[in-house]
């Protein structure tokens, strides 16, 4: 799958922007990636490339057409808005053109003209929280005042990592330790009091908040740590990471704060199994082909999930907070000291519930990951064990290829939920998906074999 991303740099005005011309129409600046990974840099690289200083403003997909006007290998477009600060001079090959002059007619590529169009009525008639320019200058001045009153000065321009209408993240240097804003969701609200809860039982574990608003902007304060590449993980570290896991759960466990940042956000047997079999029958509806000579898809799968849950419940493991987005990139080292990150997908229940994704990922991209994975698992069962028996946690463990599945469905189920709304659309595609795909098709083998699980 390639990913598009068509560059509107708009003039200090509104009314110009950067277009080549040639004898074939007009052209807006366009990159492809196979990843989208970290896009707001390559947006940022390209950009300077041009030759005019920016503020990035938002990035969004551009709703597909049906015409057979964009029949060529796209997979799916997206535009980046930017607009010029009135410093630099634009690039030799390219032009600022007047919008009103750019005929759709005139479009080399028409997927450019409707996400200009769509980009210019966001500009000018703004409902998500970036859609113009004004709400980046409200978000930059707002850490400015909050950063300023922490006694710190900025010391280099802010490193932008996600641009999106209803989200934006940015770090801000500073001449002490880094700030970093996240907002613009709703979501980040939750998360900002979840990290506040779990940050007053182990501050050393979990970001600190420099401002808070609940409206939706969060300023907080660079973690210690860093990321560690799979290729440099450890046992060492995989126990450390079920260890501390296992240590911050207890805590939890106990915390008024951490349940009433949680309220609303357990975890029963009809959330996991309505999830699995609405993406199911998703599956089937949208991708019939992918279950041919697979009989009750989505009935085989509920019932599984119902049983292997029922049977986790009647265990009766200790409850407590799940990180539910729980994988090494998430887990930062300094030293031997564990710190989290990405808590925005919190839940309440089993506490056994993150190893699932944790050990996936591991065996996924470490050479040594099935070796990780036992490592992190034994010190997560032995850090519980003066309130857990050993042999009830491994025996909940067995369940979890199956909750454990399900239970990721469920939060990618949540994130593209979210991000319909944020792109305007009614419902996502599962198709746009292959996770989601992949997951149902895994828990259907598991389904109709349980004994290879």
């Amino acid at each position: 799958m390639r990913y598009w991303t068509h560059l509107i740099t708009l003039d200090s005005s509104g009314t110009h922007v950067l277009v080549r011309r040639s004898r074939a129409g007009w052209l807006l600046p366009y990159f492809t990636l196979e990843h989208r990974g970290r896009v707001s840099l390559e947006v940022k690289d390209r950009l300077a490339k041009c030759g005019l200083a920016v503020v990035l403003i938002h990035e969004a997909r551009i709703p597909a057409d049906s015409t057979p006007d964009d029949s060529t290998e796209v997979d799916v477009h997206w535009y980046a808005l930017a607009q010029a600060t009135g410093e630099g001079s634009v690039h030799d090959d390219l032009q600022l053109a007047s919008i009103d002059d750019l005929a759709p007619g005139a479009a080399v590529l028409p997927v450019q003209h409707r996400g200009l169009r769509l980009a210019l009525d966001r500009f000018t008639n703004p409902v998500a929280p970036f859609d113009s320019r004004a709400g980046v200058d409200r978000v930059h001045q707002w850490v400015a005042d909050h950063v300023a009153a922490a006694g710190r000065t900025s010391t280099h321009p802010p490193i932008l990592f996600r641009f999106q209408r209803y989200t934006r993240v940015v770090a801000y240097p500073t001449d002490g330790r880094s700030a970093y804003y996240k907002g613009g969701s709703p979501a980040i609200d939750a998360e900002a009091r979840l990290t506040q809860a779990l940050h007053g039982l182990a501050p050393e574990c979990f970001a600190g908040t420099l401002a808070y608003e609940p409206a939706g902007d969060w300023l907080q304060n660079a973690v210690t740590g860093r990321f560690l590449p799979p290729k440099e993980l450890t046992v060492s570290h995989a126990e450390a990471i079920g260890r501390t896991l296992a240590q911050i759960q207890q805590k939890a466990a106990a915390s008024d704060a951490v349940r009433t940042a949680l309220d609303g956000r357990n975890i029963d047997e009809s959330r996991l199994v309505q999830a699995v079999g609405r993406v199911a029958r998703l599956v089937q509806q949208r991708s019939p082909e992918t279950i041919d000579g697979l009989p009750s898809f989505a009935e085989q799968i509920e019932e599984t999930v119902s049983a292997s849950y029922r049977r986790l419940l009647a265990l009766d493991l200790p409850s407590t907070w799940i990180h539910a987005d729980l994988w090494f990139p998430n887990a930062l080292f300094d030293a031997d000291k564990v710190t989290f990150i990405d808590l925005e997908n919190g839940f309440y229940g089993p506490a056994p519930l993150p190893l699932w994704r944790l050990g996936a990922t591991f065996v996924e991209h470490a050479t040594d990951g099935s070796r990780l994975d036992a490592a992190a698992t034994d010190a997560f069962v032995e850090s519980w064990r003066d309130l857990c028996a050993a042999a009830t946690m491994r025996a909940g463990l067995l369940e979890l290829p199956v909750v454990g599945r399900a239970f990721y469905q469920l939060l990618l189920l949540e994130r593209l939920e979210r991000h319909a709304l944020e792109e305007d659309r009614p419902e996502f595609d599962v198709t746009a998906s292959a996770v989601l795909g992949a997951v149902s098709h895994e828990l259907y083998k598991l389904a109709v074999a349980p004994a290879c699980h």
